[in-house]
């Protein structure tokens, strides 16, 4: 009797043991199979990630560039004026708002977007670098400055009424393109014709429309002389280029 209790006594405890360890087995390969799912999750948004800068370059600023030119065309349009054809009359139907979120979402466009490249700088600078000296893609780089010249002549509302801001604001994005024009002027001037030739091309007139934004910027805070040497860099590029 006493035998058979001992033996039922061990066969429990294996049977415990086998439970036990059968559940351990589990658990294990559970935690092994959420950290592969883990590793493998952050491994595709790493390379989505990766994906995304590396083909990212200056040529998507023209998203941004085109609905700033909206935003200051639409704001032009709907300002005071002395012209009452059906045309102008129509625009004044629209409700203010409509242009405030036209300027906001092209905003919160180039705030992305500026922020992709500003990524892109930092950990593919290189390419950046190669984005520079292509005859074709350092001519994409002014159009982040002309977007943020843009939006800054067309805001609705907030700090750009504060004529410290926009002088601030003006500053930061017009020494890019003053950079830009060095290069591009410096190559033609050391370079002679035969560079000219072979590099011009239809995206060279974004140097162009940089200078005449930003005269057009320094002319609304009283920089005549600032808007007058714009004004002239870009006229003498079209020039050049036609």
């Amino acid at each position: 009797m006493l035998m058979a209790i001992v033996t039922s006594q061990t066969v429990l405890q294996l049977v415990v043991d086998s439970t036990v360890s059968h559940t351990s087995s589990i658990d294990s390969t559970h935690q092994i199979q959420c950290s592969s799912l883990s590793t493998i999750v952050a491994r595709r948004i790493k390379e989505s990630f990766t994906t995304v800068l590396t083909k990212f370059h200056a040529g998507y600023f023209r998203v941004s560039l085109s609905l700033g030119g909206q935003a200051l065309l639409w704001k032009t349009l709907i300002g005071p004026t002395d012209n009452k054809s059906t045309f102008r009359l129509a625009l004044h139907t629209f409700h203010p708002r409509a242009f405030t979120l036209l300027w906001s979402f092209a905003l919160v466009t180039l705030v992305l977007l500026s922020i992709l490249y500003l990524l892109r700088c930092l950990f593919y600078f290189k390419m950046v670098k190669d984005e520079f000296l292509h005859h074709v893609g350092v001519n994409y780089l002014f159009a982040p400055s002309i977007s943020w010249l843009l939006l800054l002549q067309s805001a609705p509302f907030f700090c750009f009424n504060n004529p410290y801001t926009y002088v601030v604001v003006w500053f930061v994005f017009a020494v890019p393109i003053v950079v830009l024009d060095v290069k591009i002027y410096g190559q033609w001037f050391t370079k002679g014709k035969k560079i000219l030739s072979a590099i011009a091309n239809p995206t060279s007139h974004l140097s162009v429309i940089a200078n005449l934004v930003g005269a057009q910027a320094a002319a609304n805070m009283g920089w005549n002389e600032s808007a007058i040497c714009f004004f002239s860099l870009g006229m003498v590029h079209y020039l050049v280029l036609f």
